[in-house]
């Protein structure tokens, strides 16, 4: 009694090597193509995280100053972490009341991956009151 049996076959034939490679790089590619997608929206993520962290900064170096911010837009350059972003606030008077103040803080930056044009990425809203 023979634990295996012989066959005529000796090998694969040259259709199922092709059929197997076919199937391998279309595989293959596939994780390519996911996987750069994945770094693309890691990259996006962190530029997002940056520019919160400024706009939050942003805001609060604004409460913090001793005058009154005046009504209108500015817009500045930041750099953070070597890159440059720009900052633009909005101060507007909030409805009727004229010791409160409306502030607005957006802020962009030029993209390699979106053409690289401006890209919003984050806008925070505060308010400013004068107590006196």
């Amino acid at each position: 009694m023979t634990f295996y049996q012989k066959s005529n076959q000796q090998g694969f034939t040259l259709l199922e090597v092709v059929v197997a490679v076919a199937v391998f790089a279309i595989a293959a590619s596939m994780l390519l193509v996911a996987g750069g997608g994945a770094i693309q929206k890691t990259a996006y993520l962190e530029e997002k995280t940056l520019a919160n962290l400024i706009a939050e900064n942003y805001l609060v170096e604004l409460k913090l100053e001793p005058d009154w911010p005046a009504v209108g837009e500015k817009t500045e350059e930041v750099v953070l972490a070597g890159r440059k972003w720009e900052v633009k606030h909005n101060v507007s008077q909030a409805g009727d009341e004229k010791r409160m103040r409306k502030i607005v803080v957006s802020v962009e930056r030029k993209l390699d991956y979106h053409d690289g044009k401006p890209h919003l990425l984050a806008e925070l809203q505060g308010y400013l009151v004068k107590l006196k």
